[in-house]
């Protein structure tokens, strides 16, 4: 993502959550080989929809940043370090 290009994700719930509400690519279904290889394949073929995946990365990632995503679990972090 950082680079700017959509995201192939497994159906893992935490990023294909991530990847579906923000439009950010296409979701697979985990430990399904034909399911991946068919999902790359439409995903790269999809031209239209490759470049509307690009925009949103690159809106997710000017609005994201790792500092301001922790910054709800600061304290969290610092009691579990000693």
């Amino acid at each position: 993502m950082l680079g700017g290009l959509p995201l192939i994700v497994s159906d893992c719930i935490a990023q294909a959550n991530l990847v579906r509400s923000h439009n950010l690519g296409v979701v697979f279904e985990a430990d399904n080989d034909s399911n991946f290889i068919e999902t790359v394949i439409n995903a790269h073929n999809d031209q239209n929809q490759l470049e509307s995946w690009k925009v949103n990365v690159k809106s997710y990632i000017d609005k994201h940043s790792l500092e301001s995503d922790i910054k709800p679990y600061v304290e969290l972090i610092r009691c579990t370090q000693g």
